[in-house]
């Protein structure tokens, strides 16, 4: 008797999950609509925002950065860490655009981790009243080799980006793939 009213609660609790996909993907649908008419009846839509216009935002957002590929001689500690931080915010923006199980939002989570990992690897630190610099091979306060770890994901990233949905780069852009990649 136990075992049927196990199987029963079972059965129950199943058909409860089975009955709350259809309500929640008509709400999802009802909150895209933007408006009703009448006479005749019509409904506007928002559609759905599609991987490779976030995609392409992203592509475009990074061949305006300066840091992903400028020489290594012209970066200033302050405008690098201005721009990996603009470089995070929007790539938290775009990221509440997706739905995390995506490959998309998981290429822009390294990218985003990237971001903080090389302004962790220049930020100052004080040492018995001294500053000192993390990384070496420095000008102007930044570390090459931080600034090359970054510009490897982002090439990585970017180039994945690129090839899965069909789009192009910029020239500059594109010097930060790794050189295996540009063949």
């Amino acid at each position: 008797m136990i075992e049927v009213i196990k199987a029963l609660r079972v059965k129950a609790v199943r058909q409860k999950q089975t009955m709350r996909k259809p309500y929640t993907a008509f709400t999802d649908a009802l909150s895209k609509v933007t408006g009703v008419s009448i006479p005749v009846f019509g409904i506007q839509w928002q559609p759905p925002e599609t991987q490779r216009q976030v995609a392409r935002r992203v592509i475009a957002f990074c061949e305006d950065r300066r840091i992903l590929f400028a020489p290594h001689n012209w970066e200033m500690k302050s405008e690098c860490v201005h721009s990996a931080t603009e470089i995070r915010r929007f790539l938290t923006e775009e990221l509440g655009r997706l739905d995390r199980d995506l490959e998309l939002a998981r290429r822009l989570e390294q990218m985003r981790k990237a971001c903080r990992i090389f302004m962790d690897s220049i930020r100052e630190s004080e040492i018995d009243g001294a500053r000192v610099w993390t990384g070496c091979n420095m000008v102007h306060g930044v570390s090459w080799d931080a600034l090359d770890a970054l510009r490897i994901c982002f090439g990585h990233q970017i180039f994945w980006i690129m090839m899965a949905y069909g789009l192009e780069v910029e020239e500059d852009l594109a010097q930060a793939f790794p050189d295996y990649l540009k063949k």
